[in-house]
């Protein structure tokens, strides 16, 4: 693994859904973060969502 590479787990695809978890470290506490997508076209429409949080962040991630 590439020092810029995070390793994801439970990722899953069901249709055009997707879904997957990251877990990362910083100063020595835990971080997991939840992203679930929508596959449409050439796009993916994600949201992210940090465990423990009720902050949701969206994005689209375009094919170019």
């Amino acid at each position: 693994m590439r020092d810029n590479e995070i390793p994801i787990s439970d990722g899953k695809i069901s249709g055009n859904e997707i879904s997957f978890v990251v877990k990362m470290e910083f100063g020595g506490n835990a971080m997991v973060m939840k992203y679930t997508g929508t596959i449409s076209g050439n796009e993916i429409k994600m949201k992210s969502q940090r465990e423990g949080s009720e902050r949701v962040t969206e994005f689209t991630l375009k094919k170019s």
